[in-house]
């Protein structure tokens, strides 16, 4: 399953980290940038701009804690 979603992505022109983010969410449903930082091993700014993308793009929201 994880493959059909990473090749899904790849055909919407989705990036690499997109992509990690992505299924890395799927996976934890609910996570903190602190800890998307600490799992996915990319830097805070990258992950920081990457998840505003996803949000732009309507494939992940932001929940208040």
């Amino acid at each position: 399953m994880r493959k059909q979603i990473t090749n899904l992505l790849k055909l919407a022109n989705f990036k690499e980290e997109e992509i990690k983010l992505y299924l890395l969410l799927l996976k934890l449903k609910k996570s903190t940038l602190s800890e998307l930082t600490e799992k996915s091993g990319l830097n805070h700014m990258t992950v920081y701009r990457t998840t505003k993308r996803l949000m732009e793009k309507g494939m992940i929201k932001e929940v208040p804690l």
